[in-house]
């Protein structure tokens, strides 16, 4: 085989040439020892031979492709001639292929200085000949491997078309690339079946030359290759684990110029599976360099670019965290937080600040769920807290900035936090941290019907302080919430839902006070009004038992024996319930005492009928006067008339019907009616009849007197209005008739204006 090296007379002086090429070890041209970052360890190669000894040394396939490449890129005139005697006296084809693709590298760095080296156009072609010899494996070293190498070579070089079909010069009679395609297609369709390991686990030898053709070949195309075979995604992983941070770098194409892959789920698969093994080489690797070289392939995933590929940069983070400590300490934080590591980013310190406020501001995205995001903005608050700041009051200042975060729970947590040290935040911050943090004393535990008036007047009167405090402390929560804004360089649109988070809670407190002072106040008349009504209810049932006592001892010592006898003198009722109790009581003696008076009553109405008004005298003067206070002139209809749930005590002994006595108009009795007015009206003009309104009254009356009420004015009117339409007459006399009648029931009742339709 003749060596294809250019210079002289190609075959008289390449012997002469080959030796001079190897004579360079002459104290005066030692070369000297150099290092590529690319290299574990520094190089001198003075002659092929070198080379092919740190070839074999190398200890990854990656390394063995950088250092041809490295040669050809850094003393190109002198690795020609290197890798001529590489393919002249070295049969392994990996070498033979590195040595034609360095070769290619070198002209397409500078393809006139490498047509240089040859001293004549025959020169020039005899190289071109032996190399087309490899190309047709016609070379006894020739593989699959060096055949493409050597087709590849030839393209690269820049040998013309003629030159390269001409018989007298490479004579192929197929172009290069189709011949490499050939060779390409072929090993692909080999990947699915050949055996990977023998019977013995060990690796098949026809696997092992297809590995190598792809290691020290064309990586690219496979990493191109449209398949999803589990034989070649086996393949691709081993391909990229044996050319170590040439393969990383080569599947995650970093610079998307290289593989050129279209199927972005293809492209991120080979990005996936070369992170996984990153991972690997960063844990087993002792070279800081090394290292290096890998975190330049995927250090670039750690961006907030890849907020949309957050798995991709999990998977770059978890890689890089096996980095050794010549990795920057604010690096290593922001790998940490993406792993959510917040301990160990706590402990780093304050380098770790600025990234776990990316994740506060969602710059920094982990997640891409919502709810796994406010958790991860929450750790990260928290995580803050816990370095040990140098400066305290800036750890304060950062966790006051977060008070005003839209998402309500992270603003909660850096509230939390504030609140020990509210005495040393400035003044907008401590003002906007109390309104987060209100929780006056609000008691609303009592029931209003168990207070009494003064009580109830003690809590309108604090409930008022509690409305001052509220609006004063919110109105300067919005207006610190403007001053922050500028201080933190935040935007209108950034603190909008804070600005509204902080109105809508001081509106939803006033509100809350409103409606708790208005319940007070309600429920202090009330209170003073049942009171009223139990005053007077026992003043009139003693004015009762007195006039008993007078005409009937007897029967009074019997009432007294009864259970709520005492009822009549307690004072037992200041507040609402306990009015209601003692009503209670004072129903229950009723219902007895008229029992006693009942035989009485029929007795004396008898005698009456019979003897006529002029013969009082003759039914005795006790029984007289027992006669005229129940029957003519009751001073129980005034018992319990004002408003109440309950009808009168005494309704069914105040108008007794009798032919000779007390008939009632029409108006005044047979209730409850389903209507109380009038039937008609002559010219369709009517009195309308109104009470006071309240919710006592409007339920009273529906079912006691008048259940067409809601069809003259309906309840939301009558509120409005503040009485209640419970008739309308054809005669101004019954409707005042009626007025005066009802007025003795609820304590209200007047004519209205006459109206015609």
């Amino acid at each position: 085989m003749t060596t294809p090296v250019c210079g002289g007379k190609y075959k008289e002086k390449i012997v002469v040439k080959y030796i001079l090429a190897e004579a360079m070890s002459d104290s005066s041209n030692i070369q000297p020892r150099w290092q590529d970052e690319r290299l574990d360890r520094p190089i001198s190669v003075e002659n092929w031979r070198d080379l092919v000894a740190y070839f074999r040394n190398a200890r990854y396939d990656g390394e063995r492709v950088e250092l041809f490449f490295i040669l050809a890129e850094n003393e190109p005139e002198k690795a020609a001639h290197w890798f001529a005697g590489v393919w002249a006296n070295h049969a392994n084809s990996a070498a033979r292929a590195l040595a034609f693709q360095g070769w290619g590298k070198i002209a397409q760095k500078n393809q006139r200085a490498f047509l240089g080296l040859c001293e004549t156009e025959e020169e020039l072609q005899q190289v071109l000949r032996d190399i087309a010899k490899e190309v047709k494996g016609q070379e006894k070293a020739s593989t699959d491997l060096t055949r493409w190498a050597a087709a590849w070579a030839i393209e690269a070089i820049g040998f013309s078309q003629d030159a390269i079909e001409h018989l007298e010069g490479g004579a192929l009679t197929d172009p290069p690339y189709r011949i490499r395609n050939e060779i390409i297609n072929r090993k692909l369709q080999e990947i699915n079946r050949i055996q990977e390991k023998d019977s013995r686990g060990d690796l098949t030898a026809e696997y092992e030359r297809n590995l190598e053709f792809w290691l020290y070949g064309p990586a690219e195309e496979l990493f191109r290759e449209n398949s999803n075979s589990s034989k070649y995604e086996a393949l691709v992983r081993n391909v990229i684990y044996q050319l170590h941070v040439r393969g990383i770098e080569l599947a995650i194409d970093k610079d998307v110029n290289r593989l050129k892959i279209d199927n972005p789920q293809k492209r991120k698969w080979l990005q996936e599976e070369a992170l996984r093994i990153a991972a690997g080489k960063f844990r087993d690797s002792e070279s800081t360099e090394e290292q290096r070289r890998l975190y330049e392939n995927v250090g670039h995933f750690l961006d907030n670019y890849y907020n949309a590929d957050i798995p991709l940069r999990k998977l770059a983070a978890q890689a890089i965290r096996n980095a050794g400590s010549w990795l920057d300490v604010s690096i290593r934080a922001r790998v940490l937080i993406i792993c959510e590591q917040w301990q160990e980013a706590a402990n780093i310190g304050e380098a770790a600040v600025s990234h776990l406020e990316e994740v506060i501001e969602k710059e920094l995205k982990l997640s891409t769920n919502e709810s796994d995001i406010i958790n991860q903005q929450i750790k990260a608050v928290n995580t803050i807290n816990r370095i040990q700041f140098f400066d305290l009051a800036q750890k304060f200042k950062i966790l006051a900035k977060v008070l005003l975060n839209p998402e309500e729970r992270v603003r909660n947590t850096a509230a939390g936090l504030l609140k020990q040290h509210k005495s040393v935040l400035d003044r907008d911050a401590a003002n906007l941290l109390e309104a987060l943090l209100f929780d006056d004393e609000f008691d609303k535990t009592d029931d209003p019907k168990n207070l009494t008036v003064p009580k109830i007047s003690e809590r309108i009167s604090s409930s008022n302080e509690r409305s001052a405090r509220i609006s004063n402390t919110f109105k300067k929560a919005i207006a610190a919430i403007d001053s922050l804004k500028i201080v933190y360089q935040k935007s209108d649109l950034s603190v909008i839902q804070v600005k509204e988070f902080v109105r809508v809670e001081m509106e939803k407190l006033l509100s809350d006070v409103k409606d708790w002072i208005k319940k007070l106040n309600e429920q202090k008349l009330e209170t003073e009004r049942e009171k009223d009504k139990i005053t007077s209810n026992q003043s009139t049932l003693k004015e009762v038992l007195s006039l008993i006592k007078d005409v009937n001892y007897k029967l009074l010592d019997k009432l007294s024996e009864h259970d709520n006898y005492e009822a009549r003198e307690s004072t037992d009722y200041e507040t609402y319930n306990k009015c209601q109790k003692l009503y209670g009581e004072l129903k229950l003696f009723k219902t007895y005492l008229l029992s006693n008076l009942g035989n009485v009553k029929y007795n004396l109405i008898d005698q009456y009928q019979k003897a006529g008004i002029s013969s009082l005298i003759a039914l005795g003067i006790g029984l007289g006067i027992i006669f005229v206070t129940y029957v003519v002139s009751p001073p129980l209809s005034k018992w319990y008339r004002y408003n109440s749930p309950t009808p009168d005590w005494f309704q069914g002994y105040n108008h007794i019907s009798l032919n000779t006595f007390n008939r009632s108009p029409w108006y005044a009795s047979g209730f409850p009616k389903n209507s109380c007015g009038s039937s008609s009206s002559n010219g369709n003009c009517w009195h309308p009849v109104f009470i006071q309104y309240s919710e006592s009254n409007w339920n009273r009356v529906m079912s006691n007197h008048c259940r067409d009420v809601p069809q003259a004015r309906n309840k939301t009117t009558a509120k409005e209005k503040g009485e209640i339409q419970v008739a309308s007459f054809s005669t101004v006399e019954d409707a005042q008739g009626f007025a005066n009648y009802i007025k003795e029931q609820y304590g209200s009742g007047r004519v209205g204006e006459r109206k015609c339709y």
